[in-house]
């Protein structure tokens, strides 16, 4: 329900939004804000850049997963502000109003005379909202930006300085606020193209699968596991078959081994793991999805979505794993169905 997706997306902001307004160097201010030359800035991330006056203080207080970062001129009195940080979720403009007018009001609201302006839709993707609050004696007054990026990350952008100077300063300030440019981590986008027919020499499973993937069978006495995995990517499938000697399983006994399997399989090896709740199927299969993060060679993180599939054909419990990198689930959505669809177990087989 859209509330609760926005309550959500709202609660992870606020948490994450730690950028302190600047402190005055007296208790009222009355030294003019001084932008003079300007240079490019490069997050480290390089998730963002933008053109920012050379002689202002940089704060840098990004995390991992977020760059946070102020620009603060010489008197203490005016800053721009940045917060960029990844999202799976699309937000409309009221989505994206509603939660930069709490994230103002939970950081300004404990100033005196703090009051803000309707949000602002600038674009599909861009709400802005004004606002104005009185720090120490100086009326100060803010632009506020909240912007959805290709639907894969978010920027959060403030800029404040003193209410005498606002007039004067705007056109300067947005200069530096139009040059700010948003750069989205490199797709890791693994198109399935064309599948061929998989089938396990002792007649255990049969499946579609891509036909450029690399295959590793480590079948044992009692014990069935393969890989298939795209040898220029991220991607996997591993199947893995065993005979169950306790007899037929109960539907709470498959969702709890499918629940065994993705936590020692996934769970406990990877970083940023969530987890989804586990789905009944049916009596005798039940489905868990997840997903984690890992690096790639240049250190940076590549969000990654995987479903377990678990199912009881007689005595034979199989578990169907399949993990890749989040940006390639839409586009493979039907190459996955096909796979998905095809796979088939025999029982009867030996192994």
């Amino acid at each position: 329900m859209k509330t609760g997706r926005v309550s959500l997306f709202l609660s992870l902001m606020l948490l994450a939004w730690t950028i302190a307004p600047a402190s005055p160097a007296t208790a009222q201010s009355t030294k003019p804000v001084q932008f003079g030359k300007i240079k490019t800035y490069e997050h480290a991330s390089r998730w963002f850049s933008m053109d920012v006056p050379s002689t202002w203080k940089i704060k840098d207080a990004s995390k991992d997963d977020e760059a946070i970062v102020t620009f603060t001129d010489l008197t203490g009195f005016s800053m721009f502000a940045v917060n960029v940080f990844e999202t799976e979720k699309s937000f409309s403009t009221d989505d994206l109003g509603t939660a930069l007018t709490t994230i103002l009001k939970g950081r300004y609201k404990s100033f005196a005379k703090y009051s803000a302006g309707k949000p602002k839709t600038v674009n599909d993707t861009r709400v802005a909202v004004y606002f104005k609050y009185e720090f120490q004696k100086t009326p100060m007054t803010g632009d506020a930006f909240i912007e959805l990026h290709n639907d894969k990350m978010m920027s959060v952008l403030v800029f404040v300085i003193p209410t005498a100077q606002y007039a004067a300063s705007k056109k300067t300030a947005y200069t530096v606020i139009d040059s700010f440019v948003i750069a989205a981590p490199a797709s890791t986008l693994e198109e399935i193209t064309e599948l061929t027919e998989y089938a396990h020499p002792k007649g255990v499973f049969s499946m579609l699968y891509p036909a450029d993937w690399d295959v590793t069978d480590n079948t044992e006495d009692g014990w069935v596991s393969v890989l298939f995995e795209n040898p220029r990517g991220y991607s996997f499938i591993m199947i893995e078959a065993y005979r169950n000697e306790d007899g037929d399983m109960t539907a709470k006994e498959v969702a709890a081994k499918l629940e065994e399997f993705v936590w020692n399989g996934i769970g406990k090896n990877v970083k940023d793991y969530v987890e989804k709740d586990t789905r009944s199927i049916d009596g005798d299969s039940a489905s868990k999805a997840f997903t984690f993060t890992r690096l790639n060679d240049d250190g940076d993180k590549v969000n990654m979505v995987g479903v377990m599939y678990m199912q009881e054909n007689d005595d034979v419990v199989t578990a169907f794993r399949l993990v890749l990198p989040a940006d390639s689930a839409d586009a493979n959505t039907d190459k996955l169905n096909e796979i998905g669809d095809s796979f088939k177990v025999d029982p009867k087989a030996g192994f």
